[in-house]
């Protein structure tokens, strides 16, 4: 049970912002990322996400995690979707 709980205050931590332009590091500033995602989980670099985009399978997308203070930039797979939440794989960042 207390594993579930730092599950849940890590993820009320998070947040994660689709970069434009395609790449990660692109804009110069928060105001460039935009912000679609509900984080509702996350376990080593597997973020559960709620968005009212519709992401395809395998699609890599380029984010912008904000992990409490720490921000980094990423590249995301998206791994699938069940019951309105979407998983997104971290496979290039330094997170978690």
């Amino acid at each position: 049970m207390s594993g579930q709980a730092a599950r849940n205050s890590q993820a009320s931590a998070l947040r994660v912002r689709v970069l434009p332009g395609g790449e990660a590091g692109a804009g110069d500033g928060d105001g460039d990322a935009i912000d679609v995602f509900e984080v509702v989980g996350a376990a080593g670099p597997v973020i559960r996400v709620r968005a009212p985009l519709l992401f395809e399978v395998g699609e890599d997308l380029h984010v912008r995690i904000d992990d409490g203070g720490r921000t980094v930039d990423a590249t995301v797979r998206v791994r699938g979707h069940a019951g309105g939440v979407s998983e997104l794989e971290v496979t290039d960042g330094a997170w978690p």
